[in-house]
């Protein structure tokens, strides 16, 4: 004779009815495992991004791979393309004495990569920076790159360009503006 398995679902009528008290628990308890989304001011999502979608899958992971204590912030947009024109001079004013910052670049084509940078950015011919800062890239997926230990390839900032992260003599992230 065959065996049978039967499942049964829990009748949601039966279940004892929960406590205010223990559903403020476990709202607390979400709410710190997953912190509200930071708010972009000075700005719209549109203008960093041009699908809104790669923003609302972005963000939530670029916030995810930050340290705990830089998690509870509202984002504020410091330059833009759109509103800045393309200068670097224009970026490294406006990011002058402001740390942590995030660069974000979307290609022509809707690659996107960037950096998170710990440190303010300044003029410089070398290397600064501590290991908190990092890379990524998002095209079908996110992918963040933390320091390595291998090197101190952090960040670099000059009149030419903006770099970070790398090894083997080449930075992973390169941005340089055509004179």
């Amino acid at each position: 004779m065959g065996s049978k398995f039967t499942l049964f679902k829990r009748s949601k009528s039966l279940q004892p009815e929960e406590s205010e008290e223990t559903r403020l628990a476990k709202e607390r308890r979400r709410k710190l495992l997953q912190p509200d989304l930071p708010k972009l001011i000075g700005g719209s999502k549109n203008e960093v991004l041009s699908n809104p979608r790669n923003a609302s899958t972005l963000v939530p992971q670029l916030q995810a791979s930050l340290a705990p204590s830089r998690r509870c912030h509202d984002w504020k947009l410091l330059y833009s393309l759109a509103q800045d024109g393309c200068s670097l001079h224009t970026l490294l004013l406006k990011a002058r004495k402001q740390n942590p910052t995030l660069v974000v670049v979307e290609t022509t084509k809707g690659d996107i990569f960037g950096g998170f940078a710990s440190e303010e950015w300044q003029d410089s011919a070398n290397y600064y920076g501590i290991g908190e800062s990092f890379v990524f890239s998002f095209n079908s997926k996110f992918k963040c790159y933390p320091w390595s230990y291998l090197n101190t390839m952090i960040m670099l900032s000059n009149d030419e360009c903006i770099a970070m992260g790398g090894g083997y003599a080449q930075p992973a992230l390169h941005l340089r503006w055509a004179s």
